[in-house]
């Protein structure tokens, strides 16, 4: 089960959401909330999130978080349903899709130039601003999980889950890998990837939780509601067959089937018809331990190539028109 940094978890933190450990400027809800010049300053300021989020390693934990998604209530009702390119899409393509778009937009935020960052933020607005009035005019079905208008759920509760998944993958292969964060550490890139999240899935204010210890008090208050239905258990196998992923994560397949039934709850575990057995666990400590070995020595330029794949497909996104379905 994902749990990062035991001795960490169960502290009692302070409450960093009104102060900093840098200049770097804490922001939360719509864009709306804030002009984008401050935005735009605080953006410039991150230091955590890309020393994180440089290492393509942690994205091997997508697996992970796409299956604790289809497990929240509500996020498997359009399953098999209309996607944002017209085409009829299975929860595992929806749910990709909107993993997608998200480290698309998360990478463009962090790594990008400022007048890139300026026209993502201008591309989120729009669809904000899109989504507000199609809202007016979907059915009460729709507006509950994820439609043919939106990559995202119309719920802000399950967009929500979908950042948390996200967070708590991401850095739980990094911290497994990479390096283990120390406690300033952690608390800043909470900080910074508050802001990434509020901004990029339009948190309202107030939702994403203030601190570590409430958003690991939110965690495993909603593990505990997953249940995997009927519409959500072909994922496991439906995530198999999806073709058009980047080469690099093929690549990354049996690492990824070693830690993702290990990673996860073990009654989701159980629900999508994982066993765990002393060899699945011997399999994930293995690779575990040999990655992080073998990824310490590898040259920055191979462990950066899924940021560079992802940066090219901003500059790409960035040259062509927005159109109503994406943001």
């Amino acid at each position: 089960m994902i749990v990062i940094q035991h001795a960490v978890r169960n502290m009692t933190l302070p409450d960093y959401s009104a102060q900093s450990n840098s200049d770097f400027v804490r922001l939360t809800g719509s864009l709306d909330s804030h002009s984008e010049t401050e935005i735009l300053q605080s953006l410039d300021k991150l230091q955590q999130a890309p020393k994180i989020l440089q290492e393509g390693i942690l994205l091997t934990g997508g697996a992970v978080a796409i299956l604790l998604q289809a497990a929240a209530h509500g996020m498997a009702r359009t399953a098999s349903k209309t996607g944002t390119d017209g085409q009829v899409k299975t929860l595992a393509e929806q749910l990709y899709q909107s993993i997608h778009l998200t480290a698309v937009y998360l990478y463009g935020l962090t790594f990008g130039t400022h007048q890139q960052r300026k026209q993502i933020l201008n591309r989120i607005y729009a669809f904000q601003a899109q989504q507000q009035q199609q809202q007016r005019r979907i059915s009460h079905a729709a507006r509950n999980g994820i439609s043919h208008l939106s990559p995202y759920p119309q719920d802000p509760r399950l967009r929500l889950w979908i950042a948390a998944t996200l967070y708590a993958t991401g850095t739980e292969v990094y911290q497994r890998i990479v390096h283990e964060l120390s406690f300033k550490e952690a608390e800043l890139a909470f900080n910074e990837f508050s802001v990434l999240f509020n901004l990029i899935l339009n948190l309202p204010k107030g939702l994403w939780p203030t601190n570590r210890a409430a958003f690991w008090a939110y965690w495993d208050e909603y593990v505990e509601k997953l249940d995997v239905d009927t519409r959500a258990r072909p994922v496991v196998r439906d995530l198999e067959r999806i073709h058009n992923v980047p080469s690099w994560v093929r690549l990354s397949m049996p690492f990824m089937k070693n830690i993702t039934p290990e990673m996860l709850p073990p009654h989701v575990r159980e629900q999508y018809g994982f066993q765990s057995s002393p060899m699945s666990r011997f399999m994930y400590r293995a690779s575990m331990g040999i990655s992080r070995a073998i990824y310490a020595v590898l040259p920055r330029v191979i462990r950066s190539i899924p940021k560079r794949r992802v940066m090219k497909e901003v500059k790409d996104m960035l040259r062509e028109p927005q159109s109503v379905a994406q943001p």
